[in-house]
């Protein structure tokens, strides 16, 4: 009986234990970045698809931080290796959302064209993430 007793308490002050160790040291939690385009009327569609050279293209871009600290973006939109916009810094407090009209031109004739939003975070020189879309641009 008192084997049984000497057992139980063990347990609960292992399990007692246990249970400090895992409150003492939560569980991390998860951090990154929400990117992304959308086109015309706000839909993950109706994006430009063509375009005469010169002529403006715009999609709605949106980045929220869901990195639990303050982070200052910069977002560039290249088009074929031409970078035709900067936009910086977009500074975003944890949660916080940025969602904004971005413009673009082209200025070379082609199908097929691929018009990247990249974005940078902090002072990185390597793209976080990468949204883009496809265009033919006429003359």
């Amino acid at each position: 009986y008192r084997s049984l007793i000497v057992v139980l308490l063990a347990a609960i002050l292992g399990g007692s234990s246990a249970l400090g160790c895992v409150m003492a040291k939560p569980v991390p939690r998860e951090s990154f970045t929400e990117f992304y385009i959308l086109g015309a009327g706000g839909k993950a569609d109706n994006y430009p698809q063509e375009l005469r050279v010169g002529g403006e293209g715009e999609v709605i871009v949106g980045i929220m931080n869901q990195e639990y600290e303050e982070i200052d973006y910069r977002l560039e939109v290249v088009v074929e290796s031409d970078k035709l916009n900067e936009l910086f810094p977009i500074r975003l407090k944890p949660g916080g959302k940025w969602e904004e009209i971005v413009k673009f031109a082209p200025q070379k004739v082609g199908d097929g064209q691929k018009v990247e939003f990249l974005l940078y975070k902090g002072g990185e020189q390597l793209p976080y993430e990468t949204c883009y879309l496809w265009l033919d641009v006429r003359i």
